[in-house]
Order: C-alpha cells, then sequence, then structure tokens
C-alpha cells in the first residue's frame, strides 16, 4: 500500500473567514471592536442615540415609502380591533362580564389614557409605531387605572449621576432594571440634562415586585438595554431610492414637457419655400397683443422634449397653450 502524506495541522483550512480583517468582498466596517462589546456599546454616545431616533422620525414622516411601511405593517399586526384579550375562566357570565369591562375600559379615553385623548387600540397604535421607528416606546400605569405614554426620548441620563445609568435606565450588577429616568417636561433640544433633580425617577418595580414599567422593544441582543429603530439597516437604501425615485420623476417630467422651435419667415424667398432658422427662446405670452406680436411673421413647430439635449429648449405645454389663438 501506498503511504498517504499527512498534511502538518498548521496547514490545515478549519477556520472562519469572517474572522480574518479584510478580504475581496468584504468591506471594512464601522465600530467592530476586537475585544468584545456590549449592545449599548455601539451608539458610543447618548447624543448619537438621540440623533438616531430624530432622523428616523423624519424618515417616517417625510420619507414617500419609509411611513408607508410603517403604516401598512401596523395595519396589518392591529388591523381595525386591536389587541383584545379573550377571557377564558370556564364560566360563561364571568366571561361576559370580563369582556364587558374591558370594553368600557377600553372605549373610553379619560379611563385608560392619563392624557384623555386616546382610546386603548389607538394607544396600541402608537405604542407599535414608537418601538418601530424610535427603538421603543415606555407605557407607565398610573393608580387611577389609565395608562400614561413615554416617547422614547423622554428617558435620558442625567450628566451628573455617578450610578449604572444606561442610556435613562438604572441597571444593577445583573443588568436587571432598577430605576428608569424621565425628563419633567418636553426639553428644549438645545437644552442639555444636568441634574438628576431635572428627572422623574420610576422605580422599575413595586415592593411586591409588580411591574410599574412597561419597556417595549425589541432587543437584538441581551445586553441591549434600549431599542434600536427599524430603518438602523435600511437607512442609506432609503436615501439611495430617493435619489433614484426623484431622477426617475424629473425624467417623466421632461418626458411630459415640449420643445418650441421658433422660425422667422423669409419673404424675399417664401415662394421657393426657404426658411431661415432662429434660435429658440423662452416666452410666455400674457396677450392676446402679445400673441399676435409673437405669431406675426413667425413660424411655430412643437416637438416633445425627448433628449437632454433638449432640457435647455424646454417649454411646458401650459405655456404652449397661452401662445394659441
Amino acid at each position: 500500500m501506498r503511504a498517504v502524506q499527512k498534511l502538518p495541522l498548521s496547514d490545515l483550512k478549519s477556520d472562519y473567514e469572517v474572522a480574518k480583517q479584510g478580504g475581496r468582498f468584504r468591506r471594512p466596517r464601522k465600530g467592530v471592536n476586537g475585544v468584545g462589546t456590549t449592545g449599548d456599546f455601539h451608539f458610543k454616545s447618548e447624543r448619537e442615540w438621540l440623533y438616531s431616533i430624530e432622523y428616523a422620525r423624519d424618515l417616517d414622516r417625510n420619507d414617500s415609502v419609509a411611513g408607508m411601511v410603517v403604516d401598512r405593517l401596523i395595519d396589518n399586526i392591529l388591523q381595525d380591533t386591536g389587541i383584545r384579550p379573550d377571557p377564558s375562566t370556564g364560566d360563561e357570565n364571568a366571561d361576559a362580564f370580563l369582556k364587558q369591562k374591558w370594553n368600557e375600559w377600553a372605549n373610553d379615553e379619560d379611563a385608560c389614557d392619563l392624557a384623555g385623548e386616546m382610546s386603548f387600540v389607538e394607544m396600541e397604535r402608537s405604542v407599535l409605531r414608537g418601538s418601530l421607528v424610535d427603538g421603543d416606546l415606555i407605557a407607565l400605569p398610573n393608580e387611577s387605572g389609565a395608562i400614561e405614554l413615554m416617547e422614547a426620548h423622554r428617558c435620558r441620563t442625567p450628566s451628573n449621576t455617578t450610578k449604572n445609568v444606561v442610556y435613562g435606565v438604572q441597571l444593577n450588577g445583573v443588568r436587571q432594571r432598577l430605576r428608569y429616568y424621565f425628563t419633567k417636561d418636553e426639553l428644549s433640544p438645545h437644552r442639555a440634562l444636568r441634574k438628576v433633580s431635572d428627572t422623574i425617577p420610576v422605580d422599575a418595580r413595586d415592593d411586591e415586585g409588580n411591574r410599574q414599567v412597561f419597556h417595549v422593544f425589541n432587543p437584538n441582543r441581551v445586553s441591549q438595554t434600549r431599542g434600536v429603530t427599524c430603518f438602523a439597516r435600511v437607512a442609506d437604501a432609503l436615501g439611495m431610492h430617493d435619489d433614484i425615485e426623484f431622477a426617475n420623476l424629473v425624467r417623466q417630467q421632461v418626458a411630459a414637457c415640449y420643445n418650441i422651435i421658433r422660425k422667422k419667415n423669409n419673404r424675399a424667398h417664401w415662394r421657393r419655400g426657404s426658411t431661415e432658422h432662429v434660435r429658440p427662446v423662452r416666452c410666455q405670452v400674457r396677450t392676446h397683443a402679445q400673441r399676435r406680436t409673437l405669431l406675426q411673421g413667425w413660424r411655430l413647430r412643437l416637438n416633445p422634449a425627448r433628449k437632454s439635449r433638449d432640457l435647455v429648449q424646454i417649454f411646458p405645454i401650459l405655456n404652449f397653450l397661452n401662445t394659441s389663438a
């Protein structure tokens, strides 16, 4: 038998390519640290985290695709009725009683919303939208039975605190949430939150261990304290799509425009059919006298502006109609 040549272990390929820095198809990525980091590390600072929230809100308000996608997602998840409890106590009378009490509370804006503005279904839509666009939203149950909604930017870290507070959430040694810090009012975006006394601290649980803060977000890592906007992965793609959409709209506008070639009749050679080409000029005719002056001794030819070089000769069709008799 022929002996099989043994390869040294150093020549065996048994590692991960992703663990190697660089590569033909792997571009360098910012924020990649080789020492291991938590989920909160990648925001670097609270300022960057707050900026990501406002940027996502702008996409939701003004982008023609982002806001519409969020609308459709919320409609598909909650539909018209929202999420409703279905009591199953084994007693039909008790089930009917609980449903009745729930409907009375959920449909009464003053009973379920501390601000007295929204029904529970409307609050569900606001909470879902906040958790998607901002990254998270926090609901605080009140002693009256109503719920107070806090948007993500209201939960912030005072700069003079010495406790382990991460983006407004105080943690203990095992990352258990102890307390949330909320601003007293809507601070100016140019005003810093410096003192603990400028916040309203709310314990995460009461003395009996019941939750007092309902933090709605979708963490991707166990070491992630706050949520991240759903637009984080597609922000650049949305910007490129916006540029492409704008270019296509301009192209369609150009295709819907016309240029006017104006030629002056040469009366001395008119019988032989010769004309003198005159450089196209922009004109807007407002009165009949101007229209007669324009048409006397001139010939107008209307052409679609289909090529890029025709851009300098574009006249909207409305202006051409103004020149017609």
